[in-house]
């Protein structure tokens, strides 16, 4: 080997020892090209970088500039403080791009003109163009022929040390950046990270702690110097160890939870977790420390925590039951469920449950919550029975569904409601007795008319009978068509006598509160006419029905409906009679208005007050005589109405009267 390549080999030796004791680039950088340029014989050498502004936009900035043999010389002596990139060609950026060098026989520009001779050579970092290599060729005193070959051995040292520089840059960055506070301890107790998140949460700077030791860094947690976990990782302590709330190391990491009593703004509580980090021969080189503040965690846990038994004693005290429920079993339950299963000799399981419920009842709730399942927005509301010996609950559940370790889980709330059904049960019964009461007191105010409906035919049938007895008397021949005229007269007259009894009894008798039913007004409307029509048109009052043929049915009870209706003419019949109107007029309509079935009961009286209006159907509100009425019809009629989604309003007419309006939805649109 040739002397000048031995000494070319010792130069680049010493360059690669000069990098790796550099932690700074442009200091690395300075020192290197200075022995470079002095073991070559190069009087100027100068390093441009690329400087990117914006995405692919950059400038080519001159950042080392050295002359041989001396200190580094001003920018400028070397080439342009930027170099403008369009003074090398096209073909020039292909190689240079491609990792080889260019020679520049010509000078640049005006910077150069001194320079008439110049090697550019390319310095990458990973694989992008870092920056370039430029070299004064054209100098007499080179020691070295300048080859190609050579430039591109030192660039490749550059680009190795510069990856280096540029991989440590990167991973400071990224510490630097994360938003909990972060360290790194070497094994001798130095600090050489101390990120931007522990300088904000800690009140201690960088220069503070990086590079000092004897546990400088544990002071802003603890006010003293002490061991923390990334000195307990490297060094295990048992004592220091049992001083943290939680420690729990696994291999090379450890995590925990940290009480630190003497942070700046007051105590705080940290979770942290601490890794050893080792180099390429599995040598540990230090510890990296990350810590969170998780006081008001800590806080809210304790408040969920208070909350939690609050509820749980909510939950208990409030007489309802609770289940969380799978498809195959029940995962929490209450006190007050416990208590039912306890009740009735059997083990709380899903089962056992869908056994207790009523079997007229248990397919509706077995149904409702597999719904659920299908539709999990929406929660539902059910009532159902449990057969306890000879004794039968009603409940009332609200059922819903949530999540529960990532699966569908229902929520079953249950009301025992056996005391609310037995006094519905008796509300029910004392509406249906006085519903009974009002319907005979309004067969009362009805008696006058009734015995004139029933006088009528028995008038008739007395003539026929009559007729017969005188000319068997008188010793008439009986023609025997004539005798079968008067037999059909006699039966016909029976018949209606009959039609009004019946009306009568079905009209008195003591309902039971019958479901709804497919009902026709306008026959409702008949049958009160066919009992009290008579009497009405005795008082002198007209009548006039207008009734649409094409009405369609409601869901209702007859009887109830016939009461209504009654109630409303007796009304207006009292009306009539108490003012001096000589043309006296009631008139019934039905008709189909708007979607909804409406009956209408008008007089032309005298109207009701306004100030009376909003009183009129209040219980026990009445405007006649002591002994006259109760006060309860119009209530009991609004009651009825509202069971079957219906209404009932009154306003006065332009005849001077009463209007009451009765509407029900039709068939088919029941609430």
């Amino acid at each position: 080997m040739r002397d000048n390549e031995v000494s070319l080999m010792r130069t680049f030796k010493e360059i690669v020892e000069i990098l790796d004791r550099s932690s700074f680039m442009i200091e690395g950088l300075e020192n290197a090209l200075r022995v470079f340029s002095c073991a070559t014989g190069v009087n100027r050498t100068a390093i441009y970088r690329k400087k990117y502004l914006e995405r692919d936009d950059y400038l080519l900035t001159q950042i080392v500039c050295i002359k041989s043999n001396e200190a580094p010389i001003g920018q400028g002596e070397f080439g342009p403080e930027q170099l403008d990139r369009r003074l090398i060609d096209t073909t020039g950026w292909e190689k240079l791009n491609k990792g080889k060098s260019i020679s520049i026989k010509k000078p640049l520009d005006k910077s150069f003109r001194k320079h008439e001779k110049m090697w550019i050579a390319p310095i990458f970092c990973e694989d992008d163009l870092f920056g370039l290599l430029l070299v004064d060729a054209s100098s007499t005193n080179s020691k070295l022929l300048l080859i190609e070959e050579v430039l591109d051995y030192f660039c490749s040292i550059l680009k190795i040390w510069i990856d280096k520089i540029n991989t440590t840059k990167q991973l400071e960055d990224v510490i630097e950046t994360l938003p909990y506070p972060t360290c790194v301890l070497r094994p001798d107790g130095l600090i050489t990270v101390w990120n931007q998140a522990f300088v904000d949460r800690t009140g201690f700077q960088k220069d503070q702690v990086i590079g000092r030791g004897d546990y400088v860094h544990a002071i802003p947690f603890y006010g003293e110097r002490r061991p923390t976990a990334p000195d307990l990782l490297l060094h295990p302590d048992k004592q220091w160890e049992s001083k943290y709330r939680e420690f729990n190391k696994v291999g090379d990491g450890v995590s925990g939870l940290a009480y630190c009593p003497e942070m700046v703004g007051g105590a705080i509580f940290l979770t942290f977790k601490t890794s050893l980090l080792r180099d390429l021969n599995n040598r540990v080189i230090g510890a990296i420390h990350c810590v969170r503040d998780v006081t008001k965690e800590k806080e809210v846990e304790k408040e969920l925590r208070r909350s939690e038994d609050r509820y749980r004693k909510i939950i208990e005290f409030a007489g309802i039951g609770m289940m969380l429920m799978t498809k195959s079993d029940i995962v929490y339950h209450n006190e007050f469920v416990s208590d039912l299963f306890e009740s009735m000799n059997r083990p709380i399981s899903l089962v056992n449950f869908r056994d207790l419920i009523h079997r007229e009842d248990r397919d509706e709730v077995i149904a409702c919550i597999e719904r659920l399942y299908r539709t999990p927005r929406k929660s539902s509301q059910i009532e159902f029975r449990i057969q306890n010996g000879l004794k039968i609950l009603y409940f009332r559940a609200h059922v819903g569904i949530l999540k529960y370790q990532e699966q569908p889980i229902v929520h079953f709330i249950m009301d025992n409601i056996t005391d609310q059904k037995i006094l519905a049960e008796k509300v029910r019964l004392n509406d249906i007795k006085m519903c009974h009461e009002d319907r005979l007191t309004s067969l009362g105010i009805m008696a006058a008319g009734i015995a004139h409906e029933l006088n009528q035919p028995l008038n008739t049938i007395r003539v026929v009978a009559e007729g017969l007895l005188f000319g068997r008397d008188e010793g008439w021949m009986l023609d025997e068509n004539d005798l079968m005229d008067d037999m059909q007269m006699i039966s016909q007259q029976v018949s209606r006598m009959s039609a009004v009894i019946q009306n009568i009894r079905d009209f008195s008798r003591m309902d039971k509160w019958e479901g709804a039913r497919r009902v026709d007004l306008n026959q409702a409307v008949e049958n009160i006419f066919s009992m009290m029509g008579r009497q009405l048109e005795a008082r002198g009052i007209s009548v006039r029905m207008k009734l649409n043929p094409s009405l369609p049915h409601v869901m209702a009870n007859l009887h109830r409906m016939e009461q209504v209706i009654l109630n409303l003419v007796v009304n207006a019949s009292q009306a009539l009679q108490e003012c001096t109107r000589e043309d006296k007029m009631l008139q019934v309509e039905t008709n189909l208005e708007d979607n909804m079935v409406q009956l209408k009961v008008q007089d032309n009286a005298v109207g009701i007050p306004s100030e009376l209006k909003h009183k009129i159907f209040d219980p026990f509100f009445t405007t006649k005589d002591v002994g006259q009425g109760t006060g309860l019809g119009l209530s009991i009629s609004k009651s009825i109405l509202s069971e079957y989604s219906g209404d009932i309003d009154v306003f006065n007419n332009r005849n001077g009267g009463a209007t009451f309006r009765v509407v029900l939805p039709p068939k088919g649109i029941l609430n």
